[in-house]
């Protein structure tokens, strides 16, 4: 997964960061550890090589965090899409670069960047990914039509552990009134 894909050269560059072998410009190394002889020298599809499949399994996810982004997305998926498995809207960023409040909204500019991400990815018959995040009915309107939402975070667990771990310190060690003990400490040094 990949943030801030804004332009077809990016999205050019990121499909040639993901894949290997010059017949589809791919420019990363080829995976020698995956060449073990009856272990994982074993293709997912038998009519395809082994390296057709492994190309195959590295999954590409862009994210299109603008307007400008969303609104380059059919010309990127034109030239790049063959090799591109899903497309994540990142409504924050997305909506931040509007000038817009919150992950999601309900105004007009914001409902035409989905109409035209929609339009896109219905004429290239791509997946749709991102976000489904707050309320049962946020989750519900941010989750509609995606084939691959994150309604998680690692954040979100961490966040719920710091409180978790604090109200148990809180339960366990009692406030220190700071002033008060040093006075007190003060006193007992004379």
């Amino acid at each position: 997964m990949v943030p801030q894909v804004e332009t077809v050269e990016d999205a050019k560059h990121i499909v040639s960061a993901a894949k290997f072998g010059k017949k589809i410009n791919g420019t990363r190394s080829a995976p020698p550890g995956r060449w073990l002889p009856g272990i994982s020298d074993i293709g997912v599809d038998p009519k395809q090589t082994l390296w057709t499949n492994l190309n195959d399994q590295a999954a590409i996810i862009i994210q299109v965090e603008s307007k400008e982004a969303v609104d380059n997305l059919d010309d990127i998926l034109t030239e790049a899409g063959e090799h591109i498995d899903a497309v994540w809207l990142g409504s924050l960023d997305c909506r931040v670069s509007m000038g817009l409040p919150g992950f999601w909204g309900e105004e007009p500019e914001f409902l035409a960047v989905l109409e035209t991400l929609n339009r896109a990815l219905r004429k290239h018959d791509m997946p749709y990914a991102g976000a489904a995040l707050g309320t049962p009915e946020q989750m519900k309107a941010m989750g509609a039509g995606k084939a691959f939402t994150a309604v998680q975070g690692d954040v979100f667990s961490i966040v719920a552990a710091a409180q978790e771990n604090l109200k148990i310190a809180r339960e366990v060690m009692p406030a220190v009134n700071i002033s008060a003990a040093n006075k007190k400490a003060r006193e007992q040094d004379k």
